[in-house]
């Protein structure tokens, strides 16, 4: 029962971290000082992001707003985790990431291709700098005590070349 539990719940923390890394890639933009940089287990987006409203600002009454920030997944290889952390405007310009939560544990990889269009179809690319690509095959490897699994989704980005 503790077995099939865990691994449910593994399951579950991936699926809410592909829906959550889905949505930034369909927000993300190409903002040429926030540039877009992928690797194959570290990713940084441009898009929007709900941060805290700064007090001196006209919307200081709000608690939360959007505006152009980034974003940063990463696999932390030590603790077999996968991270998020994001910036707001300021911040993301000088790669300042703050808000950093643990998205998914026990996880034994994290994997991102990269696919632009070529001259035969969508090329895959191990690591994309400056670009936004079309889009993002992500693959993640866990297991559960029992057996190893292997979870993958491919997802678009509306502005990717």
């Amino acid at each position: 029962l503790w077995e099939y539990s865990r691994r449910s719940g593994i399951e579950e923390d991936v699926n809410i971290f592909l829906d959550k890394f889905s949505e930034d890639l369909r927000n993300a933009f190409y903002f040429k000082s926030i540039p877009f940089q992928g690797l194959e287990n570290k990713i940084i987006v441009p898009t929007f992001v709900s941060v805290r409203a700064d007090d001196r600002s006209i919307q200081s009454g709000e608690e939360r707003i959007v505006q152009m920030g980034s974003v940063k997944y990463y696999y932390d290889y030590e603790n077999h985790l996968i991270r998020r952390a994001q910036a707001n405007y300021a911040n993301a310009l000088r790669e300042r990431f703050a808000e950093e939560k643990v998205l998914v544990k026990s996880i034994d990889s994290l994997k991102f291709t990269y696919f632009l269009p070529g001259d035969h179809g969508a090329q895959p690319y191990a690591k994309i700098q400056e670009i936004v690509p079309s889009s993002i095959y992500v693959e993640i490897q866990y297991s559960d005590g029992r057996s190893d699994h292997k979870i993958g989704r491919m997802i678009a980005i509306p502005v990717g070349l």
